[in-house]
């Protein structure tokens, strides 16, 4: 679910909840999110527990051809907080995808800006 900051009715920023500390065994993709108009995204990946290792990646997504392909990603092997960030994206729709091997629990944030 997105939302949205407004200053004088401009959008300044919005987030996309991927996952909300859910627990991962398996691969998996997320729903396909509009940009409109922001060009910068960053995702917040917040690992609450860990047993093994979990690729984390933002993909651009193509309507058109119902295609992902990978923009950025990062491998994670314990807790903590990590992030992807993708800068000037030229498309308008992106997902997130993650590859496991093993159990993780997981919240991830998309955050766009201009």
């Amino acid at each position: 679910m997105a939302s949205t900051l407004l200053s004088m009715g401009t959008p300044l920023k919005s987030a996309f909840t991927i996952l909300n500390n859910q627990t991962v065994t398996a691969n998996g993709v997320s729903s396909n999110y509009f940009t409109g108009i922001y060009k910068n995204l960053l995702g917040f990946i917040y690992v609450s527990s860990a047993s093994g290792t979990v690729t984390i990646g933002l993909n651009a997504y193509d309507p058109t051809t119902r295609q992902s392909v990978l923009l950025a990603s990062n491998t994670i092997t314990s807790t903590g907080a990590y992030y992807i960030a993708v800068n000037n994206y030229a498309g308008q729709w992106f997902n997130m995808s993650w590859s496991v091997n093993g159990t993780f629990t997981l919240t991830i944030t998309v955050y766009e800006s201009w």
